[in-house]
């Protein structure tokens, strides 16, 4: 008797969790259900805008990715012209004021940047073009852009928006930081550093 009472415990204790699994699995499937129905709908809204929207071209970003490429290959050449110079003016002048040379080419880098970045670029090419002639508007200096503002655009939702002004600063900036370091190399051995930063940044 003991252990018949036994077994239908267990039996009993079976059917229990068998029947707490059928409904683990039923909940299961109603919450696959329903993500099923959540991702068609989504699908649906997506192909409708895919629908609506106005068809890219491929030709058109293949041709700005290309012009990017080129114009980052070229700065990057132009960079080059500064350890070029360095190896130059290190080479002419004496051993002991190697150093001092090869400092001077880095601060022309690096100060030169933050005057680019600061003031440079929006006194060259800060103005906008809004009558579409190519020319900048508003005269001779420009008056916008400074700190590299205006580099983005972001639309109601917070979704920014890179314009093409960044690889046009890069490409500048190359030889903005180029021109300096030719002058370097005329002062090499004559011009104190605290000068030499002074002129970095204002070139």
């Amino acid at each position: 008797a003991s252990r018949l009472q036994l077994l239908e415990n267990i039996v009993l204790s079976l059917q229990v969790a068998i029947r707490q699994q059928q409904q683990d699995i039923e909940h299961e499937q109603e919450m696959l259900r329903s993500q099923r129905h959540w991702l068609e709908s989504r699908r649906s809204a997506d192909i409708r805008e895919v629908e609506g929207a106005h068809p890219r071209q491929l030709s058109d970003d293949a041709n700005t990715a290309m012009d990017h490429i080129w114009l980052i290959l070229c700065g990057a050449l132009v960079m080059f012209m500064q350890a070029g110079f360095a190896m130059l003016e290190a080479g002419t002048c004496r051993a002991k004021n190697v150093q001092n040379i090869l400092l001077k080419n880095l601060t022309d880098v690096c100060v030169g940047t933050l005057g680019w970045w600061a003031l440079g670029w929006g006194f060259a090419y800060g103005n906008p073009d809004d009558d579409g002639d190519g020319k900048l508007d508003h005269g001779f200096i420009g008056h916008s852009q400074f700190f590299s503002n205006g580099f983005a655009e972001a639309n109601d939702d917070g979704v920014q928006t890179v314009k093409t002004s960044p690889v046009g600063w890069f490409f500048q900036w190359a030889f903005c930081s180029a021109a300096s370091t030719i002058v370097s190399g005329g002062v090499a051995e004559r011009v104190k550093l605290p000068g030499y930063v002074c002129y970095s940044f204002l070139m």
